[in-house]
């Protein structure tokens, strides 16, 4: 067997474990949490699926609204990222 079988778990990949466990929990207990509502719970499905879509919408138009900055604006956050991918 080679190295790359064996390769540990990274930062990255724990983190990215960690994140989908934690957004499948959540999708898997919305019905559980919602049941005792009845019909309401439809209600609840579209406000969380809304608010799920507005998230992917913001975190999509991010980058290139940072792209677009220009003068200390721009300065400042480069100065104050967090990462270098932004």
């Amino acid at each position: 067997m080679s190295d790359a079988e064996h390769k540990p778990l990274g930062f990255w990949s724990c983190w990215s474990l960690t994140v989908g466990c934690m957004i499948g929990s959540g999708v898997f207990m919305l019905p559980t949490l919602l049941a005792p509502y009845g019909l309401l719970s439809f209600g609840g499905w579209i406000i969380a699926g809304g608010g799920s879509i507005a998230l992917a919408l913001i975190f999509g138009a991010s980058p290139r609204a940072r792209a677009a900055m220009a003068g200390p604006t721009r300065i400042h956050a480069q100065r104050s990222a967090i990462s270098p991918a932004f």
